[in-house]
């Protein structure tokens, strides 16, 4: 991609942050003080939920429920596995990162229909899972050798359970480097396509 695309691109994205439009039929539509009903479909919205939303949509809002739904259950699941593959010294560090995962979880699950995130998704996902991946192994060799233990079979086994556990989430975080980007183009293709359509003259 060249420069110039790259720059419209960006431009495009900001304009589409920036733009007020009514949560629910996308229409250009700002409310400027206390709660006001959209003039093309009569939805009433405030001003601070169009700062706090860029849509109320049912389908979206269903979405987001269910995507928290999966977060917790997903959360759970994983601390009992968790608790099968770990060993007792990195047992609660893991489970701290879990939770850490959780909340994670839930946060980007709002960012279905939340105007903005507090902090750029690409500088929160990769770190977090690479310490969920890694951190029980590290932390649980780390213990053993500044407890002078010497590598024995249940130690071997402990590593390659460790190895386990942080495979799979190789590919997850090669992922998490595309969630703003596909929370961005779900927003802007979303607005774009019904403000098109809203001032198509047929």
């Amino acid at each position: 991609m060249s420069a110039s695309q790259t720059s419209s691109t960006r431009s495009s994205a900001r304009s589409a942050r920036g733009r007020r439009t009514c949560l629910y039929c996308y229409a250009p539509f700002r409310v400027e003080r206390g709660t006001q009903a959209c003039p093309d479909c009569g939805a009433e919205q405030s001003r601070l939920d169009q700062e706090r939303w860029w849509t109320r949509e049912a389908r979206f809002v269903g979405i987001e429920k269910g995507l928290k739904v999966g977060a917790l259950l997903l959360t759970a699941l994983l601390g009992v596995v968790l608790t099968q593959v770990m060993d007792v010294t990195s047992l609660p560090w893991g489970i701290g990162l879990l939770a850490a995962l959780g909340g994670l979880l839930w946060y980007t699950a709002g960012c279905v229909t939340r105007r903005a995130s507090f902090m750029d998704l690409r500088f929160l996902w990769p770190p977090l899972l690479v310490c969920i991946a890694f951190g029980p192994l590290v932390i649980s060799e780390l213990l053993r050798w500044i407890g002078g233990e010497q590598a024995t079979a249940s130690g071997e086994g402990a590593l390659r359970d460790g190895f386990v556990w942080a495979l799979p989430w190789l590919p997850a975080i090669a992922l998490s480097f595309t969630i703003p980007g596909l929370f961005a183009r779900l927003r802007r293709e979303r607005v774009d396509a019904e403000s098109d359509r809203s001032e198509d003259p047929a």
